[in-house]
């Protein structure tokens, strides 16, 4: 029986697959710069702000946690997997997604009446949506699928890419203010499949067990070591320069909010962020599987046989099948981010003391991804904030957060999470994200809209 160290080595690969969707306390976490990401038209409190470099991960699952693949066998210290579950808990899209940011340097600087910002990013992300399908013809084989079609085609990305943003803020009334932000994104790499018409199904005959697979298929590369044409040998000719921050690969962003206050206890907010793309020029690689071919006497076999985990059993029918002349051509393309909308409300309940609600949505490679959270922000003076969210996200309602930023002197330091248990239970977690960093802020706007300036090292 294979040990459990085996098994967790094995999904550790699936695991570099999981992605994950833009936090949502942050959205609340006012006493911090880094809370305008998520709003360009929230105006701060500090009259100059220095964000030195900060870091943010994150990964979602929509299928399955990790405690849902393994199971225990009673009186050993052996597991067993537990994929024909698994399977049958799947639904029609299922998302694996990562990403992790780090944040270099940012700047703010607030007047009366403007905000002024900017920052210098390094974003990367790893995207997936695969087919119940895929997974069951993998595990179980194609028994299941006799006179059958079985689609197995994925839809991914995988990208890596340099913003620098520039954003502006202007109160306008007491009550009402905008902005916005614009960013320039240089593209470091991308591997990802086209986004329309993409197929790939595996047809069983009934008679005779002959194979038919039908391919309608494209995916692209920039700067990225791919498979060529036989899809079996490594492109050994494109290289990854990680000198080139800011390349030929160019695109832009824009970031839009507002605040309304509508009375001394209720703001209201809305926003949208990262309506944008990337051109990807540099190092260009498109490639095409398109037709009908079929294999006489070829099965699938299951993954599994008895209580030994073989591979073998169903490389070698792979390897026949997906032998195919695929085209390859060298054509510049398009991505598109991940643009995400935020509408919110807050409600002072006592001094200090505040409670909100959100409604979050994120649209990318055609699926819409919703979210809804409610949070509680409590500030302890100029000294100490500590926020908790509960959300829920994409089939998943088992998520409390924190967060906590604290200032001495003109050293701000913050954490933020959207959820706390997989730190408990990381086992049983399908999504976790996590953001911290360090800030040197200086100055104060007043309720009187007037910048007052501190000594670096003078305590408010």
């Amino acid at each position: 029986m294979i040990n459990r160290i085996i098994y967790s080595c094995l999904l550790l690969l699936i695991a570099f697959n999981i992605e994950a969707q833009q936090e949502l306390g942050l959205h609340f976490a006012d006493k911090i710069w880094q809370s305008n990401k998520t709003n360009p038209g929230k105006m701060g409190s500090n009259g100059l702000v220095i964000g030195l470099p900060s870091v943010y991960g994150n990964f979602y699952n929509s299928g399955f946690t990790y405690n849902d693949i393994l199971k225990d066998i009673p009186g050993t210290d052996s597991v067993r997997l537990n994929l024909d579950e698994v399977i049958s808990n799947l639904g029609t899209d299922n998302i694996f997604n990562t990403q992790a940011n780090i944040d270099w340097l940012s700047v703010g600087f607030r007047t009366s009446k403007f905000q002024l910002g900017v920052s210098f990013s390094l974003k990367s992300s790893f995207y997936a949506n695969y087919p119940k399908e895929l997974l069951d013809l993998f595990w179980n084989g194609n028994g299941g699928y006799i006179n059958e079609t079985a689609d197995v085609a994925t839809d991914f990305q995988a990208f890596s890419y340099s913003e620098l943003a520039v954003g502006g803020a202007y109160q306008i009334t007491d009550q009402l203010s905008i902005g916005g932000r614009l960013k320039y994104l240089s593209g470091i790499v991308d591997f990802s499949s086209e986004l329309d018409g993409n197929t790939v199904s595996v047809f069983t005959d009934e008679e005779f067990y002959q194979v038919t697979l039908n391919t309608d298929y494209r995916f692209n590369s920039s700067s990225f070591a791919i498979i060529d044409s036989t899809i079996s040998q490594v492109n050994k000719n494109t290289q990854f320069d990680f000198n080139k921050f800011f390349g030929s690969n160019t695109g832009f962003g824009l970031d839009l909010g507002a605040t309304y206050k509508l009375n001394e206890k209720l703001e209201f907010a809305a926003s949208i962020n990262d309506l944008g793309f990337i051109n990807w020029t540099s190092n260009i690689n498109n490639y095409e599987s398109k037709g009908s071919y079929t294999y006489e006497g070829i099965t699938f076999d299951p993954l599994v046989a008895g209580d030994s985990l073989s591979f073998s059993a169903i490389g070698d029918t792979l390897l026949d099948i997906f032998d195919v002349e695929v085209a390859q051509t060298a054509s510049s393309y398009k991505t598109n981010l991940a643009s995400k909308f935020y509408v919110s409300a807050k409600y002072e309940v006592i001094e200090n003391l505040t409670i909100g609600g959100l409604l979050y949505g994120e649209s990318y490679r055609g699926l819409f991804m919703p979210g809804i959270a409610i949070s509680a922000q409590k500030d302890f003076g100029n000294i100490l904030s500590v926020g908790g969210i509960y959300s829920y996200r994409n089939r998943s309602f088992t998520n409390l957060g924190v967060n906590v930023s604290a200032k001495l002197g003109p050293i701000q330091i913050y954490a933020l999470t959207d959820n706390l248990f997989p730190i408990f239970k990381p086992y049983d977690s399908k999504n976790f994200n996590l953001r911290v960093g360090l800030n040197l802020v200086f100055g104060k706007v007043g309720q009187e809209n007037k910048t007052q300036i501190e000594l670096p090292l003078e305590n408010d």
